[in-house]
């Protein structure tokens, strides 16, 4: 998704192999898709998945709008197992709302990326046009506060 940003090598991911894998999660409810993975079979698995879904199940009324984040959701209550989740992802929320400590940091440890979602923006008090200018901050301040973002060995090295 264009609102996640890195705060450690892609190399950090644990790999599910070619299983389609969404790494950041909903708790209770499914996956977000703001980072996601899986072999090109299994993107056209997912899509079959999703729009089979969305043919045989009327969506509840609440949702004015079906969008991947509902899809995802939806079919994970519906037919759990059917996708990898493996949360990875941390919620900006955590990072706006209370200062930042090393208790901070040793949370982050278990996250590769910060997703900056639209709501937890504006939960926040700041506007949604504003995301870039927070992102950058906040994942410069994690990456330079917790030294997550180690370099990676060049290839001569390794």
């Amino acid at each position: 998704d264009y609102d996640v940003f890195p705060i450690k090598p892609a190399s950090a991911i644990a790999s599910a192999g070619d299983n389609f894998t969404v790494y950041d999660e909903v708790p209770n409810n499914g996956g977000i898709p703001s980072l996601m993975s899986g072999s090109a079979n299994e993107w056209l698995r997912m899509a079959h998945e999703i729009l089979d879904y969305a043919f045989e199940t009327e969506p509840p009324e609440a949702y004015q709008a079906w969008s991947d984040f509902l899809a995802l959701m939806e079919l994970n209550k519906a037919k759990p197992g059917t996708y990898i989740i493996n949360d990875v992802v941390g919620q900006v929320k955590n990072l706006m709302s209370r200062p930042f400590t090393k208790r901070t940091c040793k949370k982050m440890q278990k996250f590769v990326a910060l997703h900056f979602c639209h709501a937890d923006t504006a939960n926040s008090g700041h506007q949604i046009i504003e995301r870039p200018l927070l992102a950058r901050h906040y994942a410069g301040v994690v990456q330079s506060q917790c030294n997550l973002y180690k370099s990676e060995p060049s290839a001569e090295h390794a």
